[in-house]
């Protein structure tokens, strides 16, 4: 129960981490630059253009993984037998949808730095981890790992609607905002390197449960 909760989480968290944290160290200084110049409608702008792009790119990656599911979790871990392998993809399915709400909730964390706005990003993860202790607390001895999964989805959940309860106070969404902002077309060269060493940085999470797995 635990391997497969594990393994399922494994590429969701990857993929979460490897956007994230690129597009923060890329779009941080853009927006900084956008609010000095006092531009701050632009910055709105390109912050709801983000989210637009995100949600076209999560939106293929998972339906590629749902396409290809079976194949990622026997390559995740070759050695699970065939009802292990069953629940870590059930999970895995559970999980994936998720990849946007980790990548919107980092970018409005990052847009909310920008303005100067520490704690309230702290909120929303702090929100979520409470509620998944609750939740473990309260139903994990009676219904284990699906406690565990459940605990997480409504863990993820909770954080980005906090994230975006405090988010909407300091910058306006906009839908009209252009699928492919201007800006992306000088970003794309520094973007792109960022993601395929920060891949290769996350292979030390990817590969050890494939050996772990086929170990007795």
């Amino acid at each position: 129960g635990l391997d497969a909760y594990t393994v399922a989480l494994l590429l969701p968290m990857a993929l979460g981490s490897i956007l994230v944290d690129n597009m923060a160290v890329v779009f941080v200084p853009i927006f900084s630059e956008y609010l000095v110049q006092k531009k701050r409608e632009a910055m709105d702008v390109l912050v709801s253009s983000l989210f637009k792009i995100l949600g076209l790119l999560v939106l293929f990656l998972v339906a590629g993984f749902f396409i290809f599911g079976d194949f990622a979790i026997h390559m995740l871990a070759p050695g699970f037998s065939a009802v292990t392998s069953k629940l870590a993809l059930f999970q895995f399915y559970m999980f994936l949808p998720l990849v946007f709400l980790m990548c919107a909730s980092g970018v409005m964390r990052a847009a909310l730095h920008t303005h100067y706005h520490f704690l309230g990003p702290v909120l929303p993860s702090l929100a979520g981890r409470t509620l998944m202790i609750i939740v473990l607390l309260c139903f994990a001895t009676r219904y284990g790992i699906s406690a565990l999964s459940g605990a997480f989805v409504g863990a993820t959940i909770l954080s980005f609607v906090v994230m975006w309860t405090f988010y909407k106070r300091y910058v306006r969404f906009h839908w009209n905002a252009p699928l492919f902002h201007p800006v992306y077309k000088s970003t794309l060269a520094v973007l792109l390197p960022l993601i395929a060493f920060r891949f290769l940085d996350q292979m030390h999470l990817l590969l050890p449960p494939r050996w772990a797995s086929t170990l007795g």
